[in-house]
């Protein structure tokens, strides 16, 4: 019996071709439908796939976790040690600390506004981020935290060598304030040479133009004072974030943040987006899907005596009504179905061939 009504479901929708009406309303019904799931299947994957990227971005600068001290230092390897016994679900950790300093090129004498100064522990620091991924350029084309940052050898970001006129190689002059004066309120700067080692390119304005990468132990030769204020943490992959920053911030007493707390208006901004698209192209289907009701009546109306024949041969009224059903349903999914391939094959297509650029306010260029 189901089979006999999909048959006369299918005959029904295959049979109005050779009505006019009903083939016009078909046809509009079809391609409203196909509109309609093509538009927003397509901007629903866009929209998940600049969230991931954006989201990709962030997490290759900045540690999964991290653990602020906010200024006081910090014995990061016996809370290292804690880690490894307490919280096995961490699997590496990297200290770092920064400080403010002013650069000097010492081909044009021009001083650079206040820049930041982030020491790391270059061992560790390619464990918890992938921070050395985005180098551009290095000496002898090492791309390697170690081999890099030694001694006075320094990384700085592309819009700052640009707007410097900086180059790999190249010898800077780093001026800090050392101490202040006891009975005047002045500043003391002292000054020390450093060589570029490399260039990273990270794509955020904020670290391409403003910061200066070192090691650990060279900032603490300029700042004695310097410890490790910041600990990045990097999680098992079946890890729950909000479980362990309840717990790490429990046990030791300090702030423990996720890399999405540093930027909530972006997080909430693509969630935002995403969900108003989806709303709104999902309004756009049903308005579309309506006609399909619409059309259901007609069919009715234009097929009682059809309906009564089929009752008299002893069909129920129920299945009756189903037949109807099925002739909604077929083309429906159908007109789905269309709308999905097209929006495969035309995302296929911008992923290879990416040619709609975005401005610069935005984390991704394309």
């Amino acid at each position: 019996m189901k089979q006999l009504i999909l048959m006369l479901g299918w005959r029904i929708l295959k049979g109005a071709r050779h009505e006019q009406s009903i083939s016009t309303m078909i046809k509009i019904s079809f391609l409203g439908i196909a509109i309609g799931v093509f538009s927003m299947a397509l901007v629903v994957s866009i929209m998940n796939g600049f969230e991931k990227v954006t989201h990709e971005k962030m997490q290759n600068i900045h540690p999964q976790l991290f653990i602020r001290s906010d200024g006081y230092p910090m014995n990061a390897y016996k809370l290292g040690s804690m880690f490894k016994k307490e919280f096995p679900e961490i699997t590496a950790y990297a200290p770092s600390d920064t400080q403010n300093v002013l650069l000097e090129n010492n081909a044009t004498q021009a001083i650079d506004t206040v820049l930041v100064l982030r020491g790391i522990d270059p061992e560790r620091e390619a464990q918890v981020s992938a921070l050395h991924t985005k180098l551009t350029q290095t000496l002898d084309n090492n791309k390697s935290f170690p081999k890099l940052l030694v001694d006075n050898h320094i990384l700085i970001g592309k819009k700052l060598a640009q707007n410097l006129e900086l180059d790999v190689g190249q010898t800077i002059t780093l001026f800090y304030a050392h101490q202040r004066g006891k009975k005047k309120r002045t500043v003391s700067f002292d000054e020390e040479e450093v060589v570029i080692a490399g260039i990273f390119d990270t794509g955020i304005d904020e670290f391409d133009s403003n910061l200066i990468i070192s090691s650990l132990e060279f900032l603490k030769e300029i700042f004695p004072k310097a410890n490790p204020t910041e600990i990045g943490l990097r999680l098992d992959p079946n890890a729950s974030e909000d479980k362990l920053i309840h717990d790490l911030s429990f046990r030791i007493g300090l702030d423990v943040l996720s890399w999405k707390q540093l930027y909530p208006a972006l997080v909430s901004a693509l969630q935002l987006e995403k969900y108003v698209m989806f709303f709104l192209l999902a309004l756009i289907t049903l308005v579309a899907s309506m006609n399909i009701i619409s059309l259901t009546f007609m069919q009715i109306i234009r097929k009682q005596k059809d309906m009564a024949l089929l009752q008299a041969l002893g069909l129920a009224p129920q299945q009756v009504a189903y037949i109807f059903y099925i002739v909604g349903f077929l083309l429906t999914s159908i007109a789905s179905l269309v709308g999905l391939t097209c929006a495969f094959f035309v995302g296929i297509f911008l992923d290879r061939y990416p040619f709609i650029e975005l401005p610069d306010v935005s984390y991704v260029t394309k």
